[in-house]
């Protein structure tokens, strides 16, 4: 567990209250009560990764004396191939920061796993291994509607890759968004994917470098849906979860169609619980989306930026202190174009949960 300088979170960045925003002008938020004024958010910082304009959708985890950050990045061009439709190529790279979420000297590394149109990467380690799940498109197919997930074993050193595994469930054209979480109950670690959150269906990797997975079994029919539940769309998965204790928790985003403003496109995040004994099933989840008065603050820029968009996309999550608080890092990414690190307080978070 890292201490930070307080000065790199002063509570005065909050200058801005939602009215004001005008990235934040959308009636569907204008009941929700502020995360900053309830003490949920104690601050953000922006994160620059030297030599790449607009990193987003970054996840981070504890390396060394710091952190590492995988995050994604697009590059504009003309990509030539079959059924090749998008104006750009996304790929993927990793850097390493300080316990002040400041890169260190050493430079960002791109990761090579084969393919242009990589998206969103989450890390994670099992059983002390570095692994990185991504979604990527699938080759000789369109990118935007061909999309599977990938799993990929990363060099602790230097970042190259070690193997690829695909997990392509030939269930539908795209898939996107798998959480995932270390079961360290048996005498081995296993990973587990979080496929859906509501209802929670889960699959179970037994060799991390083969595609074989199995499903966990819930022992009784659960809610199919989560429209009663969450009312900002359907919950989609976000960062890896974690153990604490006898649950697991985990961030979320979930994305709905605006109607008030030329902004139509909004995403939003949230937390929720699940057991640490199978099946799994969700313990809680946030009662409003996590909402503070400059998240969105961000100007959406970039060339492959959609300006309908609001987008808050948390990726990744660890444990540290601030001013003798116990909290929560999370690594968000900001209107596709820009990496925070978001301070949420663990106390009031948990407070701030509905159970199911």
């Amino acid at each position: 567990m890292r201490f930070f300088l307080v000065l790199l979170f002063s509570s005065t960045i909050f200058a801005h209250n939602i009215n004001n925003n005008p990235y934040l002008f959308n009636k569907v938020f204008s009941r929700i009560e502020m995360a900053d004024q309830t003490g949920l958010v104690l601050g953000e910082k922006k994160v620059a990764i030297r030599n790449v304009n607009y990193p987003y959708n970054a996840s981070i985890l504890e390396y060394k004396e710091g952190y590492l950050l995988a995050f994604r990045y697009d590059v504009p061009c003309r990509p030539k191939g079959k059924g090749i439709d998008l104006p750009y190529t996304s790929h993927i790279g990793i850097a390493e920061l300080d316990g002040n979420f400041e890169q260190t000297d050493n430079e960002y590394v791109p990761i090579d796993v084969g393919n242009d149109f990589v998206e969103d990467p989450r890390i994670f380690y099992l059983d002390g291994e570095l692994y990185v799940i991504y979604n990527a498109g699938i080759p000789d197919f369109p990118p935007r509607k061909n999309r599977t997930m990938f799993l990929a074993k990363i060099n602790q050193d230097d970042f190259s890759v070690e193997h690829v595994t695909c997990f392509d469930l030939h269930i539908k054209p795209i898939e996107k968004n798998w959480a995932p979480f270390v079961d360290d109950s048996g005498d081995v670690e296993k990973l587990k994917l979080s496929y859906t959150i509501l209802p929670h269906r889960i699959y179970s990797v037994e060799d991390p470098s083969l595609s074989n997975m199995s499903i966990v079994p819930f022992p009784e029919p659960v809610k199919k849906g989560s429209s009663k539940i969450w009312r900002w769309g359907d919950v989609r998965g976000g960062t890896p979860a974690k153990k604490m204790g006898d649950h697991y928790l985990g961030f979320f985003h979930s994305y709905f169609v605006g109607r008030e403003t030329n902004v139509r496109h909004w995403y939003v995040m949230g937390a929720y619980t699940f057991s640490a004994a199978e099946p799994h099933d969700v313990i809680s989840i946030s009662n409003v989306p996590i909402l503070y008065s400059t998240l969105y603050s961000t100007k959406p820029s970039g060339p492959t930026v959609d300006a309908s968009k609001r987008v808050a996309y948390p990726n990744g999550f660890v444990e540290g202190k601030y001013e003798g608080k116990e909290v929560f890092f999370v690594s968000i990414g900001e209107n596709d174009c820009t990496v925070k690190i978001i301070i949420i307080d663990q106390e009031k978070l948990y407070e701030s949960l509905k159970m199911l």
